[in-house]
């Protein structure tokens, strides 16, 4: 070796390409992603495409379902809009019926 200690040793032959095993050698357990096969990088692309095609589902529906329901809470509203009307009309009648017997009541003493 003309350098270091720490540089890899090349082989002389030419077009070999790789260096010989030199100082920085991966650990058995350890993968680089060269060492994961085209299979499994498939498996996971189809399940982020899965993934996300899941979340658009989810999505649109619920946008389909609010706007379906949508029609369904404005009748609602205006019901309730007319039972609050229908509930203070007789709220003023009642209160109107109690101030006119109060006065009648007065007279009467």
């Amino acid at each position: 070796m003309t350098r270091g200690d720490d540089h890899a040793e090349h082989d002389t032959e030419r077009g070999a390409g790789a260096a010989v095993a030199g100082s920085r050698r991966r650990r058995g357990t350890e993968l680089s992603r060269r060492d994961i096969p085209p299979i499994e990088m498939t498996g996971v692309w189809i399940v982020g495409i899965v993934l996300l095609l899941l979340c658009l589902g989810v999505l649109v529906g619920t946008s389909w379902t609010i706007h379906a329901l949508d029609r369904r809470y404005r009748s609602l509203a205006a019901e309730r809009r007319e039972l609050n009307e229908w509930r203070r009309a007789l709220q003023e009648a009642s209160s109107a019926a109690s101030s006119v017997a109060t006065r009648t009541d007065d007279y009467i003493q």
